[in-house]
């Protein structure tokens, strides 16, 4: 999420999809697969030998009755193809730079290829469902074989065709066809299929599954219980009490289904004398033991339903087994208890819990260039000293500032998510991709060996105790927690759209290692859990199930899941899969894909707005001096863009306050041919925290910091942005221009100030204030001559009117923080707390800053540290630059204010 998180990120992660496929060559027209075989039939050459055309894909699994991939309407299906079951790129490069090849065909078995096709960025959807009639012809089928001499279980073959690919172009896919025992995924739990009912009100012979969200009609069927997440009050068990019918969790052909509790799926496989733990919390600087084994407390009776008695306050994760002949499966659920709580009856009526069990815990980003497994030759840029700075930071401003609502844990993103191989013929480390190993079984094919992250054992080992050591850890010493914040290479943030059950259970249970091994280091060192940073909005159906089982694994052991992005991505389907123990961070900054509008009542272009616009705020005179301020922009400059009748603010360009109210309006509350993320949230019982700009973010800034300006290169990475600009008045204001003029430019009356004031619309109003006003960059480090304007130009946030303004004004970051915060007032209850963005030193800052190269137009948004502990160096180069904006006393007077901000908000919840 590093100073950005803007829309085209989407667009990037999509375009350099490479998901996860399957694959399988298999010529025998035996009908028999035995799970133990080594030999490899499915490929007979290893993936990507030189004399290999035929790349080893990830298996597929197609499941009977599965009706989750589908649109629906009066029995009739339609693809969802925005719910990929397999994507290819990566293992198709066309490009040393991992870019993907751009189409492929499928060939093989003509009926199996009747339940695919192609979408975009080399995935593949499916186009109907597999029904019974269907699995029973392709046990027929000399293509398909019995897989772990399970009848209910075929392998089948299918083959990808790419247009190109640096190792091949010809891929085996494998494709499993499944018709037993499961466990139905998250969407099947909450989704409403009544649309697939067929004349006699059933499907495929099956009574239609009723659901809370009706995903195709755009809305919440709230008479319907919410299955993830019970709600009852420790009154409904003072007696043995009847909960749920585990059969409602599982799909079987004979419905002769045994359960058991069995937590095993959450250890790696390994069997734990503890299936159902009570949670009571989630701070680890609180909570010595956030966890108590309850299976105690729990029963299943002979017809499968879930019993227990006398339970107290607390957040039940119920861990069940279901076996039926050779087949099993395993579901996780949750039963929250409170007083508060609607009982377990009103929850059978559709009620949901509003216990929070997460509660108060508020957040921070933080950020460091420094890696603990690289040290440094000088002391001031050697780990952990950023680390430690943020640390003491923090005490400071939870001990003077934010005394009543203190900062709990700190997101550090200090380890990533990665492929373990990338082929040797490759010299760029960007083709990566899972490494398969060969075997007769697909399934067996998916390794751990094939996904890692960049932290060894023993390196994590050595070095997470500087942070979580509780008497000289940098953050644990200092009364804060620690949240390991994931960053994601490319290639698996693109696969897991794609990820089959295999490697959804390798990824969670490789993801969640580190938090739970930094306990086995040593039983004092606590993680509060993980966060996910995927620049990007993943809320498909596998992409979702593998958070669920990530939030799973993390919540039995008493840990929080976060994951960060624009509100409008989280629909039921992706709240549902958090748990109450998961967590969805709102960037409530750098949210701009429109302007606000104009006009009030403005609907024009592919979304309706949904909140204040410029007319709303501002009289009609400012509306259109501010619009014709963009479309001035709009005509040569990098901030505007008019398109289809909107005006969007284009790369990290100052957004209004009215821009930003705007936006986390739509993205919040808006219900066009979806149900908003606000009822999702309220429906569905979810949590999250609305992360709050209060430096170094894109867009929501007091100003900018412009280093070596030169008004005249063209359009390319060095063209001057991230302010806006009346291009035409520009012509000839190069650095040249501003080393020649520096004394002109101190003069508001000489041509060369008019020149570029003009340049930078600071001779333009809306109301009484300027579009953009300029200044120096404050003064020379250690002096009070000021830097030169050909060095730096100081370049302030464009003018709104928040919430309550009488006047225009150019905004402060605490105005951006107290005006987005009010969106999100309807639904406080579900939120954790604010998160704030971020602390991070200017030696983090992005290279070039400061001045510290020659880069022409090189931008820092300020405020960008909001710290105490900062100490240039002489030499940029070999330690903190020099910002000439920051001052301690700047930084307590924002933490004073926000805190200002914070407290009446949440006090009033």
């Amino acid at each position: 999420m590093k100073h950005s998180k803007l829309p085209l990120l989407v667009a990037l992660v999509a375009g350099l999809a490479a998901c996860n496929s399957g694959g399988g060559n298999n010529n025998s027209n035996t009908n028999q697969m035995q799970s133990t075989g080594s030999s490899n039939v499915l490929s007979s050459k290893s993936a990507f030998s030189s004399d290999s055309n035929n790349i080893l894909l990830p298996y597929v699994q197609l499941n009977v009755d599965e009706q989750d991939r589908f649109y629906w309407y009066k029995g009739v299906p339609s693809p969802d193809t925005n719910n990929a079951v397999a994507t290819f790129g990566s293992y198709f490069p066309e490009s040393s730079d991992a870019t993907p090849a751009s189409s492929f065909t499928v060939s093989g078995d003509n009926n199996l290829q009747a339940f695919f096709n192609s979408a975009e960025s080399m995935s593949l959807y499916q186009t109907k469902p597999l029904m019974k009639a269907d699995f029973t012809n392709f046990a027929k089928d000399s293509n398909c074989q019995i897989l772990d001499n399970d009848p209910n279980k075929l392998a089948c073959n299918l083959t990808i065709n790419a247009n190109a690919g640096l190792f091949g172009t010809t891929g085996n896919l494998p494709v499993i066809l499944y018709a037993g025992l499961r466990a139905y995924n998250v969407e099947e739990m909450i989704r409403d299929f009544s649309g697939s009912a067929d004349t006699n009100g059933k499907f495929d012979g099956n009574p239609i599954r009723q659901g809370r969200w009706d995903k195709d009609n755009n809305a919440d069927n709230t008479n319907q219980p919410y299955y993830m997440e019970i709600s009852a009050t420790p009154a409904d068990f003072s007696t043995k009490t009847t909960i749920v019918d585990l059969h409602k969790y599982f799909y079987s052909p004979d419905n002769q289904e045994v359960f058991s509790f069995d937590a095993s799926k959450l250890n790696a496989g390994v069997a734990t004398s503890c299936n159902i733990v009570k949670i009571t919390g989630v701070d680890s600087q609180a909570k010595a033991n956030p966890v108590h084994c309850s299976d105690s407390s729990f029963s299943i009776d002979g017809s499968g339903n879930l019993q227990a008695s006398n339970l107290t306050t607390g957040v039940y994760q119920i861990n069940v087994k279901a076996s039926e002949k050779n087949e099993q499966d395993w579901q996780t659920f949750y039963l929250n208890v409170a007083n508060t709580n609607p009982s377990l009856n009103d929850w059978k009526n559709g009620k949901v819990a509003t216990s929070n069990l997460v509660g108060d815990f508020p957040s921070i980003y933080v950020y460091s260039s420094q890696d603990p497994d690289k040290k440094g030759a000088n002391a001031q840029t050697t780990w952990p000293s950023d680390y430690q700075t943020y640390g003491s930071d923090l005490q400071k401003i939870n001990s003077t500032a934010m005394t009543t609502h203190p900062i709990k844990t700190a997101l550090a993103e200090i380890i990533s998510m990665t492929y373990t191989f990338s082929p040797a013929e490759s010299s760029e480390y960007k083709i990566s991709f899972w490494k398969l190993s060969p075997n007769s079984n697909p399934e067996s094919q998916i390794t751990a060996t094939g996904v890692g992250t960049n932290r060894s054992d023993s390196d994590f080992a050595r070095w997470i105790g500087d942070l979580v050591d509780p008497t000289k850890g940098a953050f644990a010493s200092k009364g804060v927690g620690l949240t390991l914040n994931y960053d994601f290479d490319n290639q698996v943030k693109a696969d897991l759209v794609g990820f089959n059950p295999e490697q959804q259970d390798i990824v969670a249970d490789t993801i969640v290692h580190p938090i739970v091994y930094a306990s086995q280091v040593n039983p004092s060192y606590k993680i509060d859990g993980l966060a996910m940073d995927l620049e990007a909005g993943f809320n498909q159906i596998n992409a979702a199930v593998t958070f669920k089982k990530v939030a799973d694994r993390l919540a039995y052991h008493g840990k929080w899941f976060n994951y960060f992005y624009f509100s409008d991505v989280f629909n039921p389907l992706l709240v549902s899969s958090f748990g109450p123990l998961g967590v969805a961070n709102f960037s409530t900054y750098d949210v701009g894909q429109y302007r606000a509008p104009q006009s009030t009542g403005d609907q024009t272009g592919m979304v309706p707005y949904t909140a204040d616009t410029y007319q709303g705020a501002f009289n009609i005179a400012e509306a259109a001096g501010i619009y014709s301020a963009f479309s001035t922009d709009a005509n040569g400059g990098l901030c505007d863009q008019l398109k289809s009748g909107d005006m969007l603010p284009v790369g990290y360009c100052s957004l209004s306050l009215n821009d930003s109210i705007s936006e986390n309006n739509r993205r919040f509350n808006g219900n066009y041919h979806t149900v908003s993320t606000e009822q999702a949230m309220t429906d569905f019982d979810g949590k999250y925290s609305p992360i709050l700009p209060l430096a170094a973010s894109a867009t929501e800034w007091n100003n900018v910091e412009m280093w070596n300006p030169d008004f005249t290169i063209p359009a390319g990475s060095e063209h001057v942005s991230g302010v806006l600009i009346n291009n035409n008045a520009c012509v000839g204001i190069n650095n040249q221009f501003l080393q020649a003029h520096e004394s002109d430019l101190n003069n508001q009356s000489s041509p060369a100030y008019g020149q570029l004031a003009k340049c930078l619309m600071a001779d333009t109003m809306v109301g009484s204030v300027p579009v953009q006003t300029f200044s120096h960059c404050g003064t020379e480090m250690g002096s009070s001559e000021s830097i030169p304007y050909a060095q730096c130009i100081l370049v302030s946030n464009i003018p709104g009117k928040g919430i309550g303004d009488q006047d225009v004004k150019h905004p402060v970051s605490i105005d951006y923080a107290k005006n987005n915060l009010q969106v999100y007032a309807s639904t406080i209850q579900h939120q954790t707390g604010y998160s704030v963005f971020a602390l991070e030193t200017p030696a983090a800052a992005t290279s070039g800053a400061f001045g510290s190269a020659t880069i022409p137009n090189k931008n820092v948004q300020e405020p960008w540290y909001i710290g105490y502990n900062y100490t240039p160096s002489t030499n940029p180069k070999d330690g903190e630059p020099y910002d000439p904006e920051y001052s301690p006393q700047a930084s307590d007077q924002e933490w004073q204010a926000f805190a200002t901000v914070i407290n009446n908000y949440y006090n009033n919840k």
